[in-house]
């Protein structure tokens, strides 16, 4: 779920992503803190659940 939400946000950009893994790093029932590891740069963000579809809220 949160890598198909990752994977539409990285369409725009028209650049290949190659992600080597997401790990949930603390989740509660509408919450999740999430690390995104990719080739080249780890991305920490937050995410909300909302009308059952999650969204990214903060990118560290």
């Amino acid at each position: 779920m949160y890598l198909n939400t990752l994977q539409k946000i990285w369409l725009f950009s028209r650049r290949p992503i190659n992600v080597k893994g997401v790990k949930l790093l603390d989740v509660s029932t509408r919450t999740a803190s999430v690390k995104l590891i990719a080739d080249t740069w780890i991305d920490y963000m937050d995410v909300v659940k909302t009308n059952d579809e999650w969204k990214i809220i903060n990118v560290l």
